[in-house]
């Protein structure tokens, strides 16, 4: 059978908002408080799966005590549900079975369709275990027959993937991938994070079973992301023991066992018996790769007796026909019959395993309403006692007949003295009341004043910025319209022209770089900042920033200062998962800062490794900051020196954004500083380390230039192009960038324009770039005719709106590509070759 890594079967956890309202099912309403009780305990215990394991049984039996006592079958089928829950995941498989039987049981009795739905897959999930795929299939289709029939897309999902699982284990990928990729789509549809990472991790199986390791490794790595980023730890453990089977494959033992030890720490935590017995087999299986057979004997042999004692038969096979194996190796024949004999005996055992689980249940039940018929019972005790204090009490109620006046008298004087008591107490309370809201009031007033304060102050750090951003604008702005106008002067000699040019493109950058963190901070804002997390080398990244650096001091006229990088980890070990852009930006804003500060001695940066996170640093010798400002130098708008005649420039958004990202990224930042003597500034991420990518010198541009050098651009040849351009020097830009591709370019001035001149052009016409903004019709409008009347039309927007909200409207419009402003050769050359 070989080694088998772990596919996600989905369990339906059901939250309280996933069932009817109370009164929908029995038309009443006395029970709302009591379930309501109950269904947040069942959330508490959910919520103590990862934290505090051993808590989660006593909040599910205190719900189970509700729904008992109050009668209610809804809250019932919910706590044997989320017993069965817990159970499963002790790997207690015939007991989770009893409680999810239970469950469905009582759905079907008061007619509860979604639970019917999630209970039957549930129950499925066992069997799937279990290894007897036609009941699993049965109740799988019914789960099936009821999503469809009530919408449930989420449902419809999961089934799909569980039966994707099933037919995995019969070894029918086809079959399996097409229903993985089914519940794909509709996961993205529905943006159920957890349901895409279960998903993708079962297609990389497929692909790891067809041996194409590199897409099993690319859907691991994205399942893995999204395990982090959902704090899954089942599901992470579960990727890190077939990220670990899939090194092993590909001949890496060393990595297989990295992370192999990883998954074991995650089951041992939470106590998952079945994980650790497949981590053991996988263990064992590489230990007899590497001739370590004694080894390789001993986990087999833990796995196998783990695997019997929560009856994983599927593990059972699995390890006893290793270890035939094995001794066959060894020509230890008579261990390797025996254990042969073993595997077929349990083959044929398989419907006695089953009658057993059957009884099992049955006698669960037995138990279950005896206890029942015993309260019963102790009721009826007690209404017969209640009848007979009922007859004594009226035997003696002549007795006190002679009492009554007495006590009238008695109850008259007590009613006036409790009125008496309950008016004082009722003044005494207005008092407090009135005291309580004359003590709200102030604390309002106070909180006015402060917000106030803050608004007020808020208005001044944003004047101050406006102030500041238009000194900061105009001054490249300056530097570009003088050197443009000196260059029309014929009398200039070819280096006073280079020179001018020099200036200008400089100029240009630092404008550019302006306006990139204006976007960026309206991003974060706006909450449209995308995180890309790939595999990154941190030290590739910080040694380009440190041969940049060194040359930058140069042109700072700053000779003495010294630009130092340490690094923290060997380059095989200093790939991790995250964005390298923003990683970069981080560093970036960090260094420019020192270098703008410190004008001699050294500016030293790197990291350190500690409790899964790298710590980055970067310390100058500059003038420092005082305490008092370090809290408020990462606020919006703010800088130290806010006064017309500072020292230093810059807009003060660089250490706002540098927050913000580090925060996206799963760190923190922060700084310490001694004035006169220099700064730190710290920041960390998180340390998930990866292999190596390929090309690992290359940054990303140098890779995009490699492969556009690389390409023959002759192929572009003979192409014609139809652009959209209302503006006359960027259509110039455009034609002056592909002037040596052998590119034809037509402009149209508008929208308009463009549509009349594709319709009468249309066949010798490649590609139509338009500008999403232009006069008479936009490029929105113009797509769109061109499209209606050709299809097949290769359309692409160009804009210099950066807002994600906007490049997944022009995905949405139907363009087939766009083209974010400003727009480099680099950029354009390798859009057009993805489509010519």
């Amino acid at each position: 059978m070989g080694k088998r890594i772990t596919s996600r079967i989905l369990l339906l956890l059901l939250w309280v908002t996933t069932f009817a309202l109370p009164g929908c099912i029995f038309g009443q309403n006395d029970l709302s408080e009591a379930r309501a009780k109950g269904y947040a305990l069942l959330d508490q215990s959910d919520q103590c799966q990862n934290n505090a394991p051993d808590s989660v049984m006593y909040y599910i039996e205190q719900a189970l005590s509700i729904a008992k006592t109050e009668n209610d079958s809804l809250l019932l089928a919910s706590c044997n549900n989320y017993l069965g829950i817990f159970l499963e995941g002790q790997s207690k498989f015939a007991d989770a079975l009893i409680h999810y039987s239970d469950a469905l049981r009582i759905a079907k009795n008061i007619n509860y369709t979604l639970g019917i739905a999630n209970f039957s897959n549930n129950i499925a999930g066992i069997y799937v275990i279990w290894g007897d795929y036609n009941v699993a299939l049965n109740y799988y289709l019914e789960a099936l027959t009821v999503y469809r029939q009530i919408n449930d897309k989420d449902g419809i999902a999961t089934i799909y993937n569980n039966l994707g699982i099933v037919y995995d284990y019969q070894k029918n990928f086809t079959m399996a991938l097409e229903y993985y990729q089914k519940s794909l789509e509709i996961y993205r549809e529905i943006e159920s994070s957890q349901g895409i990472s279960n998903t993708l991790n079962n297609i990389g199986l497929i692909h790891f079973y067809n041996k194409n390791y590199t897409l099993a490794r690319d859907h691991f790595i994205k399942s893995l992301s999204y395990e982090f980023e959902n704090n899954d730890k089942e599901g992470i453990a579960i990727s890190f023991s077939n990220i670990g089977e899939l090194y092993f494959e590909m001949g890496d033992d060393s990595t297989a066992f990295q992370y192999y030890e990883k998954a074991l720490s995650i089951y041992q935590e939470k106590q998952n018996l079945e994980g650790i017995a497949r981590i053991n087999s996988q263990k064992a299986t590489t230990y007899k790769k590497q001739g370590r057979l004694k080894d390789a004997e001993n986990f087999y042999l833990k796995s196998l007796q783990m695997a019997r004692n929560i009856s994983v038969i599927e593990l059972v096979l699995e390890n006893l026909e290793n270890l035939h194996k094995l001794y066959a190796l060894q020509h230890n024949y008579k261990k390797a019959y025996e254990t042969q004999d073993a595997f077929h005996l349990i083959q044929d055992s398989l419907f006695s395993l089953e009658k057993q689980t059957k009884f099992n249940e049955m006698q669960s039940k037995y138990d279950y309403e005896k206890h029942l018929q015993d309260i019963e019972l102790l009721r009826e005790k007690s209404q017969r006692a209640n009848i007979q204090l009922e007859k004594q009490q009226l035997k003696n109620q002549q007795q006190r007949g002679i009492l009554y006046a007495l006590l009238l008298f008695i109850l008259a004087v007590g009613v006036f003295l409790f009125y008496s008591a309950k008016n004082n107490r009722k003044i005494y309370q207005n008092n407090l009341e009135l005291k309580n809201k004359n003590q709200e009031i102030e604390a309002a007033r106070k909180e006015l004043l402060l917000a106030k304060e803050k608004a007020e102050e808020s208005d001044r750090l944003k004047s101050s910025f406006l102030a500041n951003m238009s000194h900061e604008i105009r001054t490249p702005m300056n530097s570009i319209l003088g050197f443009s106008e000196l260059l029309a002067e014929p009398t200039l000699t070819q280096e006073e022209k280079q020179e001018y040019i020099n200036y200008i493109k400089t100029s240009g950058k630092t404008l550019l770089t302006l306006i990139n963190d204006i976007i960026d901070l309206a991003k974060i804002e706006a909450g449209q900042i995308n995180m890309h997390i790939i595999p990154t080398n941190v030290n590739h990244i910080l040694s380009e920033l440190a041969d940049y650096y060194n040359e930058l001091k140069k042109r700072y006229e700053k000779p003495e200062l010294e630009v130092v990088f340490e690094d923290g980890l060997s380059n095989q070990t200093a790939t991790i998962l995250t964005d390298p852009e923003r990683f970069r930006q981080i560093m970036n804003n960090l260094l420019s800062n020192a270098l703008k500060f410190t004008e001699k001695g050294a500016i030293r940066f790197g990291y350190t490794l500690k409790n899964n996170e790298l710590k980055f640093f970067v310390k100058d010798s500059g003038i420092g900051i005082k305490k008092k400002h370090l809290t408020l130098i990462f606020d919006h708008f703010r800088q130290i020196d806010e006064s017309h005649t500072r020292k230093f420039g810059g807009t003060g958004l660089g250490l706002t954004i540098s927050r913000n990202l580090t925060e996206m990224l799963g760190g923190s930042i922060w700084a310490e500083s001694t004035p006169g003597e220099g700064t730190t500034f710290y920041f960390t991420i998180p340390y998930h380390p990866v292999k190596e990518p390929e090309n690992p010198n290359l940054s990303s541009m140098e890779q995009l230039q490699t492969n556009l050098n690389a390409t023959q651009e002759p192929i572009l040849k003979g192409k014609v192009i139809l652009v959209a351009e209302d503006e006359e020097s960027n259509f110039f830009l455009m034609k002056t960038q592909l002037r040596n591709t052998g590119v034809t370019l037509f402009r149209a001035k508008n929208g308009k324009e463009a549509v009349e001149m594709y319709q009468i052009y249309e066949q010798q016409i490649d590609l139509v770039l338009l500008d999403i903004q232009m006069p008479e019709m936009n490029g929105y409008e113009a797509m769109k005719k061109i499209r209606d009347k050709y299809p097949d039309t290769i359309i692409i927007a160009q804009t210099a709106h950066a807002m994600a909200d906007e490049q997944k409207r022009i995905k949405e419009a139907g363009f087939d590509d766009y083209l974010a402003k400003p727009i480099t050769k680099a950029k354009f050359t390798q859009l057009l070759m993805k489509y010519l």
